[in-house]
């Protein structure tokens, strides 16, 4: 049976209605439609084929009215059985409307699951336009979901098959015009033909002209069609020459907040006063002839240096190397304070073996925060430092614990003594594990008040630092 006979003039009054968003009116010839689909054919195969059509239409103008429920109560207890069918078109169809109507009801998780799913079955059919729309949707969950580099790869990659397939239809159409004219260029000349037979002295000259005319036209035509066709490539060219530009910037970007964050912590790591200290305190030595004593932390004051210039040059570090740092550190602390707190430093040894890497000396603004806020302002001689490192879930977790005075004692008398002074340590810190880990995450850092029967009873600072084993 013809096509052309089981699709009415009812099915386009239909869409028509529906792209005016008059609904009733749409649903009313989509039923006439069916009814006509019905009279024409008895085959089931034609029928459930054009009825599919009708099925469309309906699920359009619930998601239009936005009656994301009864959708679901339509759609959902087909999935499977089209999943384990062959009907392959009608399971991406029902898995992209699952995947809108989850994403308006601004569950992206879900709508994630079932777009994934239409983008593989729609990459190994192939189909290109189901294909399009995954892509087009997977892009807006991305954002929604604040991944912004997956977003912008399926936004690419939408853009590039919506440019190819636009281009396409454009080509065919261009294609079917060229064919009409010479087929109507055709008919022409074979009326030219049969007046010269009648006529041929008088009609001579005015064919000669037709002709001429008919050759001015095409070549004008022709000039325009490559005209428009050099300025659509043209701008396809730039726009996409602009996307890479934009990109490069971005990076640039990146990497320079990523430089001047590791300068200022390097700066803020190597501060004049922990220098002088240090050296005053090996000169102490010096003058009361413990040369000895003197030679060793000077040895390990020169470790630290070179430890941390080294780390400088770089955006990371091997775990090991940097944890080694740390300790040199901690000694040299200790060493300037006379011995005024105690410290363990520990770490698990999958990380000591493995070949992990970190941002360096990431943590060593807590440990100095925990040492001169917490510990040296408390009025006893029990002051006590732990800080660990654990790998937990392919995240490296440290923690830094002290029994001090806590932050809200520290802050009081930070103002007393330093009021002036503003310490942005912390701060910098906070942005390089944000910039390492790829996210905004609040819980990447975790400062926490601890307290003993009401009591500040110090401070504990949890870093979460994202690390794969290379």
């Amino acid at each position: 049976m013809p096509f052309i006979r089981l699709w009415s003039h009812h099915e386009d009054m239909a869409y028509a209605h529906l792209q005016i968003k008059q609904y009733d009116s749409a649903i009313y010839y989509q039923q006439l439609n069916n009814l006509d689909i019905q009279t024409v054919t008895m085959d089931p195969k034609v029928r459930k084929k054009f009825v599919a059509f009708s099925r469309g239409y309906s699920i359009d103008i619930q998601l239009a009215k936005k009656q994301y429920d009864s959708v679901l109560v339509q759609v959902l207890p087909t999935v499977q059985k089209l999943r384990q069918s062959k009907d392959v078109v009608p399971f991406m169809q029902t898995l992209l409307i699952l995947g809108k109507v989850y994403d308006a009801k601004g569950d992206y998780e879900t709508s994630l699951r079932y777009t994934r799913e239409l983008h593989h079955v729609a990459i190994q059919l192939p189909n290109k336009r189901l294909l399009k729309d995954a892509n087009e949707l997977l892009a807006s969950l991305y954002a929604h979901l604040n991944k912004g580099d997956s977003a912008y790869l399926y936004f690419r990659q939408y853009t590039l098959m919506k440019d190819s397939m636009e281009t396409a239809q454009f080509a065919g159409r261009t294609a079917l015009y060229l064919a009409a004219s010479e087929a109507e260029s055709r008919i022409r000349l074979l009326k030219k033909d049969k007046e010269l037979k009648e006529q041929q002295l008088i009609s001579n000259k005015k064919d000669l002209e037709k002709q001429s005319q008919l050759k001015n036209l095409l070549l004008a035509g022709l000039f325009a069609l490559m005209l428009f066709s050099i300025l659509v490539v043209r701008n396809i060219i730039l726009k996409r020459k602009n996307e890479k530009l934009q990109h490069e910037q971005a990076q640039l970007r990146l990497k320079r907040k990523a430089l001047e964050l590791e300068m200022q912590a390097l700066r803020a790591q190597m501060n004049p006063h922990f220098i002088f200290n240090c050296l005053s305190a090996i000169d102490n030595l010096i003058q009361t002839n413990q040369s000895d004593k003197a030679t060793n932390y000077l040895s390990r004051f020169a470790k630290l240096i070179r430890g941390v210039l080294d780390s400088s040059k770089n955006n990371i570090v091997p775990f090991q190397k940097d944890f080694e740092t740390l300790r040199l550190y901690l000694e040299m602390e200790q060493f300037r304070c006379n011995n005024k707190f105690t410290y363990d430093l520990d770490a698990d040894p999958e990380l000591l073996q493995g070949d992990y890497k970190v941002p360096p000396l990431i943590v060593q603004p807590f440990v100095e925060n925990a040492i001169h806020h917490g510990l040296l302002n408390k009025q006893d001689s029990n002051r006590k430092l732990l800080v660990l490192a654990q790998l937990k879930d392919h995240h490296i977790v440290y923690s830094v614990t002290d029994n001090g005075v806590g932050r809200r004692r520290a802050a009081i008398l930070k103002e007393i003594n330093r009021p002036s002074q503003q310490s942005y340590g912390i701060a910098v810190t906070r942005e390089r594990i944000h910039l390492h880990n790829k996210n905004d995450l609040a819980n990447d850092v975790l400062i926490t008040d601890l307290e003993q029967e009401g009591l500040p009873a110090g401070t504990k600072a949890v870093v979460r630092i994202d690390s794969s084993e290379f």
